[in-house]
């Protein structure tokens, strides 16, 4: 049997919401449920890295990843190892995000409705961030919605 915990949330001086939290076999959380007794169920790949979210309602998100020696942005070249995450949503939307080899945040693409970007179909919000050598991020750059290319 999963190991399970209990975790209680005081909400005045004597109520409160109960909330559980069940572990998989390698002691990762594998299925939370809320003070209404809702479900969150979590899956991983063989990394540990969560891979689906299936919620309470039955809709689901994806996570994906995938890797790079070199990455080009705004701010210029990456190389070396460069990992992109590609986060699926409950709708279909795909958000994504690329990191460096000590995990910083060096592009965020995101999913913008067509009506914010003023055409037809929805277009892509890009972000881009630039770090010292000491890790410290020293510029962020949005470039401007565009549609994704067709293939």
């Amino acid at each position: 049997m999963a190991n399970i915990k209990k975790k209680d949330i005081y909400t005045g001086e004597s109520s409160y919401n109960a909330y559980k939290y069940r572990f998989n076999y390698a002691g990762k959380p594998a299925r939370n449920f809320d003070a209404l007794g809702d479900s969150t169920m979590l899956s991983y790949d063989a990394l540990g890295r969560v891979i689906k979210t299936k919620n309470s309602d039955l809709s689901a998100t994806q996570n994906f990843y995938d890797y790079y020696n070199t990455f080009t942005y705004y701010f210029g070249t990456v190389t070396g190892f460069v990992e992109k995450q590609t986060f699926k949503d409950e709708e279909d939307n795909n958000f994504e995000k690329f990191y460096d080899a000590v995990g910083n945040l060096l592009r965020e693409v995101k999913f913008v409705e067509g009506a914010l970007t003023g055409e037809d179909p929805p277009g892509m919000l890009i972000t881009d961030y630039r770090y010292v050598s000491l890790y410290r991020l020293t510029k962020v750059k949005r470039l401007k919605a565009t549609k994704p290319n067709s293939s």
